[in-house]
């Protein structure tokens, strides 16, 4: 596998990263627009704003070797680990000439360097705009500064070095800067300060679902992963549900498509353990550049889910939340949680994985909250409702290999080219063979399974239902037999007899076999999402109360179908502002429950 640095694109090939990025066309178009204006002697100078993980570093990198092939007055000029080592206006022309040296390796530019670089920091600023002017005239050249993570280089410069850089910028039009930081800072937007509305801002928009395939499909091509590239909108449930928990991050969906690419569903929630382990430097690195007021009012708003200053204020225990919010907020930290009601301004943490990665720290490595099951589940390719759980695929020409080898398995070698000519809508030939499984081994339950579903597909109900029922009786724990006789019955709308069957699931015994207690996880889910769909809320609602009194398990992760069901039965009932019970949501779970609310407002009466 190719390795993608999802911490270090300069790592990265200029063709790889070309090919791979998605999203920010559109930015370096106008990016290369204005550069093209400076050219003409009208200079404008630009900040890229987007959280950590967001493309910021990818865009300006990408942008240096577009002017290198596009822009021959032009020469960019990179600043790598200049957060560090620029801490003054002469260090900032220092490194200047130093990229400069190696960008052209003209032998006048070492030797300034050399000659000035010993002097005081008002000279080294003074010898290096002379000699730059003079490059830049004789050379018929300009200079683009790209300079990444620019607001800590502004503040660890004094207000005299910040001054005297904005007069440089302002008379020399030699000079264009794009720089980059992850949140809009005091010394751009501060009245008081001395780059105040100096800077053009283009903000960084989080990755869209089309976005997100794109550029996973991009990363399969790249690595090789053939399965995903040519098949990746069989992967839209497990990218659908990265977006909800990577907030639309490219380093996070980067991280998220390892864990796509290598391991199946039931090892998701182990590897996003090990994920949110392996993003603790990178989220500690963002919470050490808040100050202690921020971090405690950061805190406690990622234990909890939307809430108003006066709560967060309660939480924190702080007085006034009201500017450290609005710092946070500029920040990317938190963002204003989308709401029907205006009466009230309610809050939440921007980026849920954020969120899920401080309550496992909080709470230590114990199942992380609910959202994270819920999105596995809800986003899961298989539909129990007629799924083939059992159904695996095999060739006719294997099947029939394998009953002239093993012939004391023969029963089952007919079931399994049942399902062959099923695959293949060769459905006569599909109910002879499952008929001739039957009749060599009459207790075998899979293929009553299997014919009832056959016999379902055919529109033959009562038939489907005798052998479902058979299924049953010669395995009465057999999930699938139950799951497949319920499809029939809502088919038939007789919901009556669902919720019997429900109760008769809800007490077979599973002895916590992992695959089992998905495979019922799933069942429910899917049961509450057919009769939604089919507008039967009242049996909805008492097939949840049965399902949520099984299992403490469940009163978590089947709370958005209770939210979305109390906002139905409120909105059927003509009760006033049903939009409170979404209102208090995290945006993320909010996300959940209006779609299945709109599964029943779309849904078969």
């Amino acid at each position: 596998m190719k390795m993608i640095h999802k911490f270090n694109p300069s790592l990265i090939s200029k063709e790889d990263l070309e090919r791979i990025v998605v999203g920010i066309d559109m930015i370096i178009d106008r990016l290369k627009k204005k550069i093209e204006m400076g050219v003409n002697g009208s200079v404008t100078h630009t900040i890229i704003i987007g959280q950590r993980g967001m493309g910021k570093t990818t865009i300006l990198l990408l942008l240096y070797y577009k002017v290198k092939e596009k822009f021959k007055e032009v020469i960019p000029i990179t600043f790598p680990g200049g957060e560090y080592s620029i801490l003054s206006l002469a260090d900032l022309f220092l490194e200047l000439l130093n990229e400069l040296y190696k960008e052209t390796k003209d032998n006048k530019v070492d030797e300034i360097i050399k000659r000035i670089k010993e002097e005081d920091e008002n000279s080294i600023v003074d010898y290096s705009l002379e000699f730059l002017r003079n490059f830049s005239k004789k050379n018929g050249k300009i200079f683009l500064l790209l300079i990444d993570n620019i607001h800590i280089i502004f503040r660890q410069m004094d207000e005299e070095d910040l001054g005297r850089l904005r007069e440089i910028l302002m008379k020399d039009n030699m000079f264009i800067i794009t720089g980059s930081a992850p949140f809009v800072f005091d010394e751009i937007v501060n009245y008081d300060k001395a780059f105040y509305n100096f800077f053009e801002i283009e903000n960084l928009k989080e990755l869209t679902l089309e976005e997100c395939k794109e550029m996973i499909k991009k990363v399969a091509k790249i690595n090789g992963h053939k399965e995903i590239s040519e098949n990746i909108d069989n992967y839209i449930p497990k990218i659908s549900a990265i977006l909800h928990l990577s907030g639309g991050n490219p380093r996070i969906l980067l991280m998220f498509y390892e864990i796509m690419s290598k391991f199946g569903v039931s090892e998701v929630e182990e590897q996003l353990k090990k994920l949110l382990d392996e993003l603790t430097p990178y989220y500690q690195s963002r919470l050490e550049s808040l100050s202690p007021q921020e971090k405690r009012i950061f805190d406690a708003m990622a234990l909890t889910d939307c809430a108003t200053p006066t709560e967060i204020s309660k939480n924190a225990r702080i007085g006034n939340v009201g500017p450290p919010i609005k710092k946070l907020l500029d920040k990317g930290y938190v963002k204003i949680s989308k709401q029907k009601r205006r009466k009230i301004v309610l809050y939440e943490i921007s980026e849920p994985l954020f969120g899920i990665w401080r309550e496992m720290r909080v709470y230590g490595r114990e199942e992380p909250k609910f959202l994270i099951k819920f999105l596995e589940i809800w986003f899961n390719q298989g539909n129990l409702g007629l799924s083939f759980y059992r159904l695996n695929r095999y060739s006719e020409e294997d099947i029939r290999k394998d009953m002239r080898m093993s012939p004391k398995d023969i029963e089952r070698h007919h079931n399994n080219l049942g399902n062959s000519f099923y695959y293949s809508k060769r459905y006569e030939e599909a109910e002879r063979e499952y008929g001739e499984a039957i009749r060599i081994n009459p207790n075998l339950a899979e293929p009553h399974n299997n014919l009832g579903i056959l016999l379902q597909i055919l529109k033959r109900y009562e038939e489907a239902e005798k052998e479902y029922k058979e299924a049953i009786r010669l395995n009465p724990n057999d999930l699938q037999g139950h799951v497949n006789i319920i499809n029939l019955l809502i088919t038939q709308k007789r919901y009556d007899g669902v919720l019997d069957v429900l109760n008769f699931m809800l007490k077979v015994e599973i002895k916590e076999i992992l695959d089992k207690k998905e495979f019922l996880r799933i069942a429910f889910f899917n049961l509450l999402k057919d009769l939604i769909s089919h507008k039967q809320i009242y049996y909805a609602n008492v097939a949840l109360k049965m399902i949520m009194a099984k299992d403490e398990e469940y009163g978590e992760l089947f709370m958005p179908f209770s939210k979305a069901i109390n906002y139905i039965k409120a909105k059927m009932e003509n009760k006033p502002d049903p939009d409170i019970i979404l209102d208090r949501l995290h945006s993320e779970v909010r996300k959940i429950v209006e779609e299945i609310i709109k599964l029943g407002e779309d849904g078969q009466k």
